[in-house]
């Protein structure tokens, strides 16, 4: 049935699907009630085409754990020494005063301390978008 499914995507034009690091995507057997689990890393192919790019990075600041950029930059490092990108997974309802104008500034400024420490310890890191990512892992 997902190799049906990706099949599918694939002749319809979808090249890339985008998933979250340490999340298992459940495969149903032909059993509907047994599953087994699959894990992707970012370039991962499939056997009909489809390219994964996995974000590997958590920065959910509205979260309120208190270590935010330290348990980001920790992810980030790990990437890079795997040579591999940080592809950093984060959502708007961090950056909107619609909820609580409090929020939104207090994650604005670690979002901006976040760039900041990365700017500091990795001086020639590129920002691209996950689109820009895409016709980058197309090329290889």
């Amino acid at each position: 049935m997902q190799k049906e499914l990706k099949q599918r995507l694939f002749s319809s034009g979808v090249q890339k699907i985008q998933t979250q690091s340490g999340h298992r995507q459940p495969l149903p057997l032909s059993n509907k009630k047994k599953y087994k689990t699959a894990r992707h890393y970012t370039g991962q192919k499939s056997n009909t085409g489809i390219i994964y790019s996995v974000r590997n990075v958590k920065f959910e600041p509205y979260e309120r754990s208190g270590l935010e950029v330290k348990n980001a930059l920790q992810k980030i490092e790990l990437a890079f020494q795997y040579n591999k990108p940080a592809v950093i997974s984060t959502h708007r309802i961090n950056y909107v005063g619609g909820l609580s104008e409090e929020h939104k500034q207090r994650n604005l400024k670690l979002l901006e301390e976040l760039i900041v420490q990365i700017n500091k310890k990795w001086h020639d890191v590129e920002y691209i978008t996950s689109e820009e990512l895409s016709k980058l892992m197309n090329r290889y």
